[in-house]
């Protein structure tokens, strides 16, 4: 008989579907070495008979994915997502300002503590870390 278990990052996500009793954001992103990085979601499945079933997705992780979660991990809070957002479009400061409806000091301000927590010095290297960080 082979003893076999569910991988970690399963039963992880399983174990957060089943505290949270909500199938909202129940999503992992895990590396696999020398592959990319997919994810894990999980869902409560009603069979036919009305039992509960979990039900398992894995994926491939998209770059929008892996940005979140590297957004999360700097602690970026959610202004300071909504900038870096802007900046990756292309967009200069002063639209950026009035797209989020802020003043283009503001702007400023959020990009000095972006550029402190991830370790940059500008938008160029900001955005080249954050898209070379999962390759």
């Amino acid at each position: 008989m082979v003893d076999w278990q569910l991988p970690k990052p399963i039963q992880a996500i399983c174990a957060k579907l089943l505290a949270n009793r909500t199938n909202t954001n129940n999503s992992l992103l895990v590396p696999i070495p020398n592959k990319g990085y997919i994810t894990i979601q999980a869902s409560v499945l009603m069979t036919a008979d009305l039992q509960q079933q979990i039900v398992i997705i894995l994926n491939e992780a998209s770059p929008k994915e892996m940005l979140t979660f590297l957004l999360t991990a700097y602690h970026l809070t959610p202004r300071e997502k909504d900038v870096i957002t802007e900046i990756m479009k292309g967009i200069p400061t002063k639209d950026i300002a009035h797209n989020l409806g802020i003043s283009s000091y503001t702007v400023q301000d959020h990009l000095k503590l972006i550029f402190q927590k991830v370790d940059v010095r500008d938008g160029n290297e900001l955005i080249w870390k954050l898209f070379t960080r999962f390759n």
